[in-house]
């Protein structure tokens, strides 16, 4: 595999990674019309059990997974950042491929991200108090970690919003554009990842690769399970089934490498990244098969 130069890695890591998470964040907020928001405050039941399995669950489950395996610091921090991050646009692409509810999907992914902005760092600043990973006179403290996920996530989607009320028909072209341009996006950095990871990935792959499907596919079960036991609809338990396994990996990506500095914390977001993608398509297809 091709070895990247330190001045490269800073690069990617300075500049296109954020650039990519804004890119992603701005295509989410561009994606939500007032259709959208008017139809959760009608039916808020999945929304609020999706978002709240989301910001409450999965870091416990994180936390209880990285216990059991006796992970070390590094690889129990990089699994509580991927639960700490909220869902992706790259759930939304899959709820669409799956003809599962896509408005429902994106207003999920939207709100957990804005409250994740505040639960995600509050979450990783007490992982840090407790782990031995980043040296005291470089650990970020809770406003910092808030401030860079406001700033690289909640305005891009705030401005995508504002763009799509003031213009819809100019966002709806621009969207067809930074829909694939996401997709990349994800895509350059599962790669770039794995290039700066790649010793790492190689060694503990097949001591992390079963957590990572295990953190996965507890996820979908949650969303699958509490949805059901709350009579939701079949298309709306599937829908909230992928939102809570399909994570933010480019989230969790820029949280490892640029704000708290270590690319060892892309370790499991990498692996993750492909690992939800198989899991979530295999999941819609039965579903498809035997239960639409």
């Amino acid at each position: 595999m091709l070895e990247l130069s330190p001045e490269t890695i800073d690069f990617v890591s300075g500049y296109l990674l954020p650039f990519g998470l804004v890119t992603i964040m701005f295509s989410l907020g561009l994606s939500l019309s007032i259709l959208d928001i008017t139809r959760s405050l009608v039916f808020p039941k999945a929304i609020l059990i999706a978002v709240s399995a989301q910001v409450l669950l999965l870091p416990i489950i994180a936390v209880a997974l990285a216990w059991a395996a006796q992970l070390g610091p590094v690889l129990t921090l990089s699994l509580i950042v991927i639960a700490a991050c909220p869902g992706g646009i790259t759930s939304n692409a899959l709820t669409f491929y799956g003809r599962a509810d896509v408005a429902l999907s994106i207003m999920i992914t939207a709100l957990s991200t804005l409250i994740t902005v505040v639960t995600g760092p509050l979450v990783i600043s007490v992982a840090l108090q407790y782990l031995d990973v980043v040296p005291d006179t470089h650990m970020p403290d809770l406003a910092s970690l808030t401030g860079n996920l406001f700033l690289f996530s909640t305005i891009p989607v705030l401005v995508g919003m504002g763009f799509r009320i003031s213009a819809p028909k100019k966002a709806a072209t621009v969207l067809v554009l930074l829909r694939p341009a996401a997709l990349g996006i994800l895509l350059s950095i599962i790669a770039f990842s794995m290039a700066v990871n790649k010793q790492l990935v190689t060694s503990v792959f097949l001591d992390v690769a079963p957590i990572a499907i295990i953190l996965n596919l507890a996820g979908m079960a949650v969303g699958l399970v509490l949805s059901r036991r709350f009579g939701l609809s079949s298309i709306q338990s599937v829908t909230v089934s992928v939102e809570l396994g399909v994570q933010n990996v480019t989230m969790a990506t820029f949280l490892g490498l640029s704000v708290l500095g270590r690319a060892e914390l892309a370790t499991i977001p990498t692996i993750y990244g492909v690992v939800m993608v198989a899991n979530a398509l295999i999941f819609l297809k039965v579903w498809q098969k035997f239960f639409q």
